[in-house]
């Protein structure tokens, strides 16, 4: 299932996604995790989580609250969710991508990969990023974070050594 929120989209209430196991989601409207809450807490078996600004959020729109981590943990992150895939991931510029990134990361606790990916990154922001969310304490012991730039694939090891798909070490 594939959402994109408007600022005038009214949330359904009652209605539970039994069968919904992959889930993407776009990510430029301000407020958008109003709708990826609202879809994870009514879809108990989803699996696979992607998230996806496609282009910049429009900065004129009408501003909502930020991001507030809910009181409770939806039960697909406690028991089914193993992937998410985060394309144009915003944590070094957006605050409530990297709360939200955060909270995922500490809550899903089968979570096998987390790929993050930017199309355009200074090298100085990409340790940024890594650091941050290697720093952050995964409720999954298993959890793989996967760094994609410029369809290059980096598997985070170290705090500062970088492991490409193709095997080879790179130190920042």
């Amino acid at each position: 299932m594939d959402l994109s929120l408007q600022p005038n989209t009214k949330f359904p209430t009652g209605r539970i996604f039994n069968q919904l196991v992959y889930l993407e989601i776009l990510t430029y409207e301000p407020g958008w995790w109003n709708l990826l809450m609202l879809m994870l807490d009514t879809s108990p078996n989803l699996q696979v989580l992607k998230l996806n600004r496609y282009w910049p959020r429009d900065e004129d729109c009408v501003a909502y609250k930020r991001w507030s981590e809910p009181k409770y943990v939806p039960e697909c992150l406690v028991n089914r969710l193993e992937t998410l895939v985060w394309e144009d991931y915003e944590g070094g510029t957006e605050e409530d991508d990297r709360e939200v990134a955060q909270y995922i990361l500490r809550n899903a606790c089968r979570l096998e990969t987390a790929t993050f990916s930017n199309r355009v990154i200074i090298p100085e922001k990409r340790l940024e990023w890594l650091k941050e969310l290697e720093s952050v304490v995964r409720a999954s012991n298993s959890c793989q974070l996967v760094f994609k730039e410029n369809g290059i694939k980096w598997n985070f090891y170290k705090l500062v050594t970088l492991r490409n798909i193709d095997g080879k070490l790179y130190c920042l």
